[in-house]
């Protein structure tokens, strides 16, 4: 294992000031139709995901002058929605793919957060409109099973490339034409899918109740009711089917009923969509995020657990079952602190800054080696890691 070296003050703003000068000058960016500048992920992710909308949120948390990016980069994923409700999985120059879901951060609440960073009442009335038609399209075409919970129906659903959590599935990757979907039709011939997935489903249950928090901030009290109750029954339901008590784990459910016990990373989405209690959270914290066996790796968070049978280096990089991901640092800004975690977040944070300040060869890459520190192959100069890289300098006193 790797001892953790501090770097100087002077290498963290200098590495800093490369971080700045690489989001000013290729990331901050007019794309296709956007009323502005938008977050471009990088030259290996040549465009916007949905699940990266959290991006230009925390740039505009991270320097308020630009809250516009925000609004420009949510409202462009809304003009791209098709007339049945369907969000866009990802925009690239010359395609619009609608092929699967790959969410990951609720996006009805980070359309929310856009409309307050930019202090605009008219442009969440769009948002909350609009929002709601997501909401019926998951309903219609993802709760084929009857269970109350969104079904995923191809890998890509969770945006958990190559994660052990996949395995044993005939399509961990995408089902049937990759661009223009079918996202509507689940497969027949795949032996766990329609599946249900805790973290597609933690995302469903705080999109509802950002729906309830959007109606109250219009003055639409009995419609703010009405997505409580929906909301409440997301979670009961989430509790019922993919929570295991004696684990204190939240796992995939197959087609069949049967839990799929893979510790994976999609746990911190119970978090980071405020599904659990404080003590609840708290409990599986120290079970399982304090645990070098675990997720407590000196590189915070592997994508699975140490101990986990699936756990292993299967890919040099854009793995979900091994290496330590930007996506999931830059989350974790989103619950660590609610759940009493400053300490932890902090530590953290001087960790990511120690990796990236001693890497002599992939800058700002999407993933760091959970036990060594050193970047996967895997997308330099990532938007993720270089955003969470300069909130670290700003919060730990260095910017």
């Amino acid at each position: 294992m790797s001892v953790i070296s501090l770097p100087s003050a002077e290498a963290v703003r200098r590495k800093a000031d490369q971080a700045i000068e690489r989001m000013e000058k290729k990331h901050l960016i007019n794309w296709r139709d956007s009323i502005g500048k938008v977050v471009f992920i990088s030259m290996q992710y040549p465009g916007l995901w949905l699940e990266h909308t959290y991006d230009s949120v925390a740039w505009g948390n991270f320097r308020p002058s630009d809250v516009a990016v925000s609004k420009a980069q949510v409202k462009l994923f809304l003009d791209q929605q098709t007339e049945e409700g369907q969000l866009p999985c990802f925009i690239w120059k010359d395609i619009t793919c609608h092929g699967w879901l790959q969410e990951c951060v609720s996006f009805t609440r980070l359309a929310l957060e856009a409309c307050k960073q930019n202090k605009d009442l008219e442009f969440l009335k769009e948002c909350y409109k609009k929002c709601k038609k997501w909401d019926d399209w998951l309903v219609k075409n993802r709760m084929g099973r009857g269970l109350g919970l969104v079904e995923m129906h191809c890998g890509y659903d969770t945006g958990h490339d190559n994660s052990g959590r996949l395995l044993g599935m005939k399509y961990p990757t995408y089902y049937k034409a990759m661009v223009g979907g079918p996202a509507n039709e689940a497969p027949a011939d795949d032996d766990v899918l329609p599946a249900v997935g805790p973290d597609i489903n933690a995302v469903f249950y705080n999109s509802r109740m950002a729906l309830a928090d959007m109606a109250e901030e219009l003055g639409l009290s009995d419609e703010a009711d009405v997505w409580l109750k929906k909301a409440k029954d997301v979670h009961t339901a989430l509790f019922e089917i993919c929570y295991n008590k004696e684990d204190q784990f939240f796992y995939d459910v197959d087609k069949h009923g049967k839990q799929r016990k893979c510790k994976s990373i999609m746990i911190t989405n119970m978090f980071s969509e405020n599904v659990l209690s404080f003590d609840l959270g708290n409990e599986i914290f120290e079970r399982y995020f304090l645990d070098p066996d675990e997720f407590g790796t000196p590189y915070p968070y592997p994508g699975v657990a140490v101990s986990d049978p699936t756990f292993h280096m299967n890919l040099p990089g854009n793995s979900w079952g091994y290496y330590s991901q930007g996506l999931t640092m830059l989350r974790s800004l989103r619950w660590m602190e609610k759940y009493g975690r400053k300490k932890e977040l902090e530590e953290n944070m001087l960790k990511w800054i120690s990796a990236w300040c001693a890497s002599d060869s992939i800058q700002f890459g999407q993933e760091l080696d959970p036990f060594t520190g050193k970047p996967s192959q895997s997308s330099e100069y990532y938007s993720s890691t270089m955003i969470f890289f300069l909130e670290s300098a700003k919060r730990l006193g260095y910017i």
